[in-house]
């Protein structure tokens, strides 16, 4: 979310090309996830493109997808990728609601830059932060093709994500009963949770 902000406020500016950029930003969310796993699994094997360009630069090559650490963080590297567009697509709706008469009002009190984000852009927005914050966690936790893709989970869990725990669980460890509690934890707890949070995002 963090991301997609900062690229919305950059979107955001008057400068040639912006249109293309702002198709180039939001051209990962139309992908399937099937796509996106295969595509950053295909750049992320040994003998894949990130490894080729080390290569060519006279680095060492790595394995990114079975060694835990790098492992962890090339799939949240390829999450932020596949979905930072969509967010960015939102908050970009938000910067454009914002009135212009709060800005040229902060201009004749001398307010610079990072004041009129302090205190008009960031406030303006707050419901949106709430919105994109509770759809980052639905995804997150939804998240189970990209990550089958890439890791399986592994290795040694530590991609394992609710989704691909309970694929796990039931068809490789073959203890259903345990996938079917993960499932009901997955499905009703999160329904839960998520429904106390609009509730109480709109009582705000």
């Amino acid at each position: 979310i963090v991301a997609a902000l900062i690229t919305a406020l950059i979107l955001n500016r008057e400068f040639i090309g912006r249109g293309f950029w702002r198709a180039v930003f939001f051209f990962p969310v139309l992908l399937s996830p099937v796509v996106t796993g295969l595509i950053w699994r295909w750049i992320f094997q040994r003998q894949g493109v990130l490894n080729g360009v080390m290569q060519g630069l006279g680095l060492e090559p790595h394995d990114w997808l079975t060694e835990r650490n790098s492992a962890f963080f090339a799939s949240i590297g390829v999450s932020i990728w596949a979905h930072v567009g969509f967010y960015t697509l939102i908050l970009l709706a938000g910067l454009q609601a914002i009135p212009k008469d709060l800005y040229e009002s902060a201009d004749v009190d001398g307010a610079s830059g990072l004041q009129k984000f302090r205190y008009v852009t960031f406030p303006s927005m707050r419901n949106l932060y709430i919105t994109c914050t509770l759809l980052s966690t639905i995804m997150s936790l939804g998240d189970f093709n990209s990550i089958y893709l890439l890791t399986g989970g592994g290795p040694a869990g530590a991609t394992e994500v609710l989704p691909a725990l309970l694929y796990n669980t039931a068809f490789r460890a073959n203890r259903f009963g345990q996938a079917a509690a993960i499932g009901v934890l997955l499905r009703y707890g999160l329904k839960r949770y998520l429904g106390s949070s609009l509730y109480l995002g709109r009582g705000r």
